[in-house]
């Protein structure tokens, strides 16, 4: 992913985009280090860009005065939209195994009231196997091989 520094900002106000969707899109006119032309960048505030920020993307030429940039998406942050992250499926079912475990334990305690991670433990292990169990056992195979569960209405 190029990576390009900002090396001036356009003085200029920025063309203008209405979305249809809603909000405006903000094309400022900046110069990076490295590219000889000047590049827009679409941005939802008019001053978003400052001398020094690193712009992460392409840049296509044009036979225009100013070329095109494309920002890469944005890396994966935790929260809102991102990139695609490779999920590791069995850290989300430890991980839901480990939660119910502890709302099990909160809802039946034990009589002293106590709560630690050996006393959890062996129930999220448990339900982990539990999940792989039944993981193993529903593959497509058993799918299709599966009775229908209705009447044909002929339609």
């Amino acid at each position: 992913m190029p990576s390009y520094k900002i090396t001036k900002v356009s003085t200029q106000e920025p063309r203008v985009w209405d979305n249809p969707k809603g909000g405006k899109i903000y094309y400022i006119k900046v110069a990076v280090d490295g590219w000889e032309k000047p590049i827009e960048v679409g941005k939802k505030s008019p001053d978003a860009l400052k001398v020094g920020d690193e712009l992460h993307g392409t840049i296509t030429a044009t036979e225009y005065p100013n070329d095109k940039f494309k920002a890469d998406p944005p890396a994966f942050s935790g929260g809102g939209k991102s990139n695609y992250v490779p999920r590791d499926d069995d850290a989300i079912r430890a991980q839901w195994a480990i939660g119910q475990a502890i709302q099990f334990h909160i809802h039946h305690p034990k009589e002293d009231g106590t709560m630690s991670l050996d006393i959890i433990e062996p129930y999220a292990i448990e339900l982990y196997a539990m999940v792989e169990r039944v993981k193993g056992s529903n593959t497509q195979t058993d799918k299709q091989n599966e009775e229908p569960r209705y009447e044909d209405p002929g339609f």
